[in-house]
């Protein structure tokens, strides 16, 4: 009987995070580590984590044959709460064609409605660009629900978003693609779509939805401290231990930025918050040289900086700072067993492998590797042992007059340190039943067990014997057969007898003669094996005519008279009282005498001839 283990898969809040996996642990990009999970760090600061899980129990060993499955996990971050912010600079100059030109952003060519994001009827402005690169963003975050979206903008002070058409102010929603108000898409698309900006005029800018909030003059500057302020508060609001990024896109110098003790930028590096800062448009070369703004906050938070020349390019750019997962494969002793490929941004999987023809008696090793877009390779093995037993000869048949002992030899095959000192129970039942008996394998998996029987009838017949085996509470009973038979022939022998008064019959002349015995008083013998001498029995065969008297018990005495074309008999004579009893039976033959001995198991011996002379004619 094999022990079955069932299991039950519980996943976090989201099963497999993405874009959000943010690393806690600092590992090196593309190395593989031999652990199960293994987790290593993407060059977009993703944690990208193997997992495999063996049914059942992979801590103890199994028995060859037993059903085991394999299922493989790849994915990004996955448990991780991650709350995600976009601070975005909606100063006038992004919209102004003379500092970043007017760009043809979505096809057909040239400019037009199509690259409008915002709808405010100016297209392809730098804050289009910004606008549509966020959307992308968000739409690379799927559905996970441990993924919080807001959104901060920032020009003469800062202005943090209400993301849920609800009512009251939302600082973020969760997930990104959730639509409440069923009305235009993701609000979070909705949210960004909403930013706008003058260049000129009242300076007017801000956010419209769902809460609109325009000021007059917020366009005229760019404070990069009001907006980090309002990102670490945005983050402060959500439970403590998440982990909290930041897009910062700007396309200026910033009018307002403190560095140094009690400065917002201080806080977001002590909360632990990491910020990913691009430079846009005209002032973008450069601006991730060290010492300027946007490369300060970034290394302070442990985030890059990019520099985005053309903004148009900012749908492709924001999304490459996350990753996806590339390809899954799961080896079993170095063959593939199984295998999935994509471009999955939260998790692949390949479940399910049945393993349990595959499997090697000895120590197994299934590894699965993932490999994200970004090549990084990330590789988890687990090991687990497998035990196998024999047990010999299968079946074997002793003849039981000349050997009644039988030995069977139990072997368990697989790692020396699984297979030996074990115990394997040995039990006998059947015609001649054993109780169980223990026995410790060797140092090879070794352990053999002999039993005999009584050399008598009632051990002919057939015995189970069985080995059982119990290892890590997994125990296996393997079964074979004995076959105690009796197949040998009894021995017949015709000695000289006795006269009816027990006197000892004279010899033949010349020592022979004419007869063996010419008197014809001859004792009927034979023996056997197995069988005791009263179970046998013995024939007399009239060599003449073929008639046949018996049966006979061993030591019965016959007098034999040879009488050609005499009517073959057999008659009873002697008397039960004194010597006169000592021979049993007169029989006339037309020839002399043979005789056979037949034992229990219907074994007949070879016939012995009992001579006499014929009768004088």
């Amino acid at each position: 009987m094999i022990r079955q283990v069932q299991r039950s898969f519980t996943r976090s809040r989201l099963g497999s995070v993405t874009v959000v996996a943010f690393a806690l642990t600092l590992l090196l990009a593309g190395t593989a580590f031999a652990a199960n999970p293994a987790t290593n760090t993407t060059t977009t600061d993703q944690d990208l984590t193997v997992e495999i899980m063996l049914d059942p129990d992979p801590g103890a060993s199994h028995w060859l044959g037993e059903p085991l499955e394999i299922d493989a996990w790849a994915t990004l971050g996955e448990g991780d709460f991650a709350n995600v912010l976009y601070v975005l600079d909606v100063s006038g100059s992004m919209e102004n064609s003379d500092f970043n030109p007017f760009q043809d952003i979505n096809p057909p060519a040239g400019i037009g409605p199509e690259d409008d994001c915002n709808a405010d009827g100016v297209a392809g402005s730098a804050l289009d660009s910004a606008c549509f690169g966020l959307i992308a963003v968000s739409d690379s975050f799927g559905s996970e629900a441990n993924i919080d979206m807001g959104m901060v903008v920032f020009g003469d002070g800062a202005k943090t978003a209400d993301m849920n058409p609800a009512a009251g102010a939302q600082t973020f929603t969760s997930p990104p693609d959730v639509d409440n108000d069923l009305v235009d898409g993701p609000d979070v698309h909705q949210v960004v779509r909403s930013t706008d900006t003058e260049l000129g005029g009242l300076g007017s800018a801000g956010l419209g939805l769902f809460t609109s909030d325009f000021t007059d003059g917020f366009a005229f500057e760019t404070d990069y401290d009001s907006a980090l302020a309002d990102m670490n508060a945005a983050f402060a609001a959500e439970p403590p231990g998440e982990i909290n990024r930041a897009f910062f896109l700007s396309d200026g110098e910033p009018s307002f930025f403190t560095v140094g003790a009690g400065s917002a930028l201080e806080a977001a590096t002590a909360a632990g918050t990491i910020v990913d800062t691009y430079g846009l448009g005209a002032v973008a070369p450069g601006s991730c040289s060290v010492g300027q703004p946007l490369r300060t906050i970034a290394d302070a938070t442990g985030g890059t900086c990019t520099e985005v020349a053309d903004p148009s390019s900012l749908s492709t750019i924001l999304p490459a700072a996350l990753t996806n997962i590339a390809t899954l494969t799961v080896e079993l002793n170095g063959v593939e067993v199984g295998s999935t490929a994509g471009s999955e941004p939260l998790a692949m999987h390949v479940e399910n492998i049945d393993i349990a023809g595959l499997v090697v008696p000895g120590l197994n090793l299934v590894e699965a590797t993932a490999v994200a877009e970004d090549g990084t390779t990330v590789t988890a093995d687990l090991a687990f042992e497998v035990v196998d037993m024999t047990l010999e000869p299968a079946h074997a048949v002793n003849e039981l007059g000349s050997d009644n002992e039988h030995t069977v030899t139990a072997t368990l095959l697989g790692s020396p340190g699984e297979v030996a000192g074990q115990t394997i129970t040995f039990e006998v039942t059947g015609t001649n039943p054993v109780p169980p008996t223990a026995a410790i394998t060797d140092g090879s998996g070794v352990a053999m067990f002999s039993y005999t029987v009584p050399v008598e009838p009632d051990s002919i017949g057939t015995d189970t014997i069985s080995a059982t085996a119990i290892i890590d509470g997994h125990e296996v009973t393997l079964e074979v057969t004995k076959d105690w038979v009796d197949s040998t022939p009894p021995e017949a022998f015709c000695l000289e007898g006795v006269n009816p008064n027990g006197k000892t019959a004279p010899k033949a002349p010349g020592n022979g003669g004419q007869a063996q015995n010419p008197d014809g008083f001859y004792q009927l013998i034979g023996s056997d094996d197995v069988w005791p001498a009263d179970t046998l029995e013995i024939y007399v065969v009239d060599d003449g005519s073929g008639t046949v008297f018996g049966p006979f018990a061993v030591g019965t005495t016959i007098k034999w008279t040879e009488a050609a074309g005499a009517t073959p008999g057999a008659k009873p004579i002697g008397s039960s009282n004194g010597q006169a009893g000592a021979v049993s039976w007169h029989i006339t033959g037309n020839g002399d005498a043979m005789i056979y001995v037949v034992d229990g198991s219907g074994n007949a011996s070879s016939p012995v001839s009992c001579l006499v002379p014929p009768a004088p004619a």
